[in-house]
């Protein structure tokens, strides 16, 4: 390609020595194995705002090629110069600096190239797309919709800019390298640009309907997940459930349309867990009409789950706020009865996903776990750890009802708990959410006696998160990958710290911590977690939260707008 130095896209250390490059991601194992500094994948170039004699006033704008940069700002720069070589600084160093003004159309092909080039291989599992089987259990094949339109809306261009910054300014940072810091303040110029350009798609009553927009927002939200706050990656969630709304179901049935709509829908899922609440997406419609030309995946059946245990939660709160004796007893009913479904239905989807589910149980596989041999195990390892994720709300909540009311007891040592009644869940009818006492008495199955759901110490599904997850940090996951194991990941972390003594922590609560120290994900997946947990509380309070906490266990409210622990008045 004109402008760039050689074809490979090997790191620089391998392609200066002339050897072959995994492009691992940060570093490639040639170098780790050859005890060498992994140089990273950024060529010898260095995009400047200049004209070949440093007059920035004789800057022209080039003519706008092609119809998708028609009428656009492009986030690129058109002229460019080499690095210097160092060892040459002092002599003839005009030769070592030679200022070359490319026409606007191969300056942004090799710009473009080197930055979706980066976010690709940074982002997702072995530095490429996702093949067709894992983007049916993975949260990410929305990626390949912003090859497809990034030449259509610049919004993604920018975004994707923001992206691929931020992420060379990481790398650079662990280098050592002392410009990292442009970067980094480039990814948020390109990050705000995004936004302005978003606004203005939205505002454009044909823009706003396309594809491109929710990519961008996808981008977005992955932008504030990594470099920015938690109440903006909310708003950016929001955001994205505002354009599924506006566009309806029937828009998403087919194509990236449907991947997108997919994968974004696990992140409301996320959302409504977190702040207690149904779903906006929770409906006949939306639950039905995106899947008539493609049939659900096994991932968007336990989406179909997870989207119920709202219900579950709501009706915990209302058993637990109650003071008329009569009424809670009808408030129980009805409480057990979600708990039956949601048992009832992950029975049956596991059952669906037969053997393969338990190839990352390490009750079973053993421990340390074997690493994932592609994109399709690495993803194998997200839904694992949601589907335990799944469990460890239900038992939680079966647990407190039962300590409350005497029902049956839970041993913190012990991996399961006598049952509330001889039958297991299996075997009772499937139900679907009950929200009143009305709906209780037509659910099938609603009679006098409680519901039969079988009781398992929630204990042993935060341990399987935890010896899991760690494999979606591991050199070849990807950015991305890791992030998506931020919900099971909070869930097990929330149960360790309300269920163990204040000051301990179990082998593996410790393993969730230490990825924490892992580079780049686990820094920045830890620096979010503690984000989204709100702000640091005094000693005192403190001491008070864990007291609630640890009678309350409302860990699954990390993920929502509210802090951990909720006023017990409220």
């Amino acid at each position: 390609m004109v402008g760039v130095p050689g074809r490979s896209k090997g790191c620089v250390t391998c392609r200066r020595r002339k050897k072959g490059c995994d492009k691992n991601v940060p570093s490639c194992h040639q170098c780790i194995r050859s005890g060498l500094r992994c140089e990273g994948y950024g060529r010898d170039l260095v995009w400047v705002n200049t004209t070949p004699d440093g007059d920035e006033s004789k800057v022209k704008p080039q003519p706008s090629l092609g119809k998708a940069s028609s009428g656009q700002q492009r986030p690129w720069s058109v002229i460019y110069t080499t690095k210097s070589n160092k060892g040459n600084d002092n002599n003839n160093n005009n030769n070592n600096s030679t200022a070359v003004a490319l026409h606007d159309s191969l300056a942004r092909s090799a710009r473009e190239e080197l930055f979706f080039g980066i976010l690709i291989a940074t982002s997702l599992p072995y530095g490429h797309l996702l093949s067709p089987k894992a983007s049916a259990i993975s949260t990410n094949g929305w990626v390949a919709a912003v090859d497809e339109y990034y030449n259509r809306e610049p919004a993604i261009r920018y975004a994707a800019l923001a992206m691929s910054a931020g992420f060379m300014g990481v790398q650079d940072r662990n280098n050592q390298v002392t410009q990292h810091s442009q970067l980094t303040l480039q990814g948020l110029e390109a990050y705000n640009r995004a936004i302005r350009e978003m606004v203005r798609g939205l505002k454009d009553p044909k823009r706003s309907k396309n594809d491109g927009v929710l990519v961008a927002a996808r981008i977005l939200q992955s932008y504030e997940l990594f470099f920015g706050s938690a109440p903006d990656w909310r708003a950016h969630i929001e955001g994205q459930l505002s354009l599924f709304l506006a566009r309806g179901p029937e828009s998403f049935m087919s194509g990236q349309a449907h991947q997108l709509y997919v994968d974004g829908r696990v992140l409301v899922v996320m959302l409504a867990i977190g702040r207690r609440a149904k779903s906006p997406l929770h409906s006949p419609e939306w639950r039905t009409v995106p899947w008539r030309i493609i049939p659900k995946s096994i991932k968007d059946k336990l989406m179909d789950i997870m989207e119920d245990i709202p219900f579950m939660l709501v009706s915990y709160d209302n058993l637990r706020a109650c003071q008329d004796p009569d009424r809670a007893d009808e408030l129980r009913q009805i409480a057990m009865l979600n708990c039956e479904h949601i048992s009832n239905s992950l029975d049956i989807w596991e059952e669906e996903m037969g053997p393969i589910l338990h190839q990352f149980d390490y009750t079973l596989a053993g421990s340390p776990l074997p690493e994932p041999k592609d994109d399709t195990e690495i993803s194998l390892v997200y839904l694992s750890s949601l589907y335990w994720g799944a469990r460890l709300m239900l038992y939680s909540t079966l647990g407190m009802m039962n300590m409350a009311y005497a029902a049956a007891s839970v041993s913190p040592s012990a991996d399961s708990v006598p049952s509330l009644s001889a039958s297991p869940a299996s075997t009772a009818p499937v139900s679907t959410p009950a929200t009143s006492p009305e709906d209780a008495a037509t659910t099938p199955g609603f009679c006098e006696e409680l519901p039969r759901v079988r009781m398992v110490n929630p204990g042993i599904f935060a341990r399987k998160i935890a010896h899991a997850v760690p494999l979606l940090y591991g050199p070849t996951a990807g950015a991305m990958q890791g992030a998506s194991g931020l919900l099971p990941m909070a869930l097990a972390l929330r149960f360790f710290a309300t269920t163990e003594p204040p000051g301990q922590r179990s082998v593996e609560s410790q393993m969730i911590y230490n990825l924490y120290a892992k580079p780049f994900v686990g820094s920045f997946v830890g620096r979010f977690l503690q984000d989204l947990q709100g702000p640091q509380l005094s000693e005192k309070a403190k001491r008070d939260s864990e007291v609630k906490a640890q009678r309350n266990i409302f860990w699954y409210a990390v993920l929502g707008s509210e802090n951990i622990v909720r006023n017990e008045a409220s």
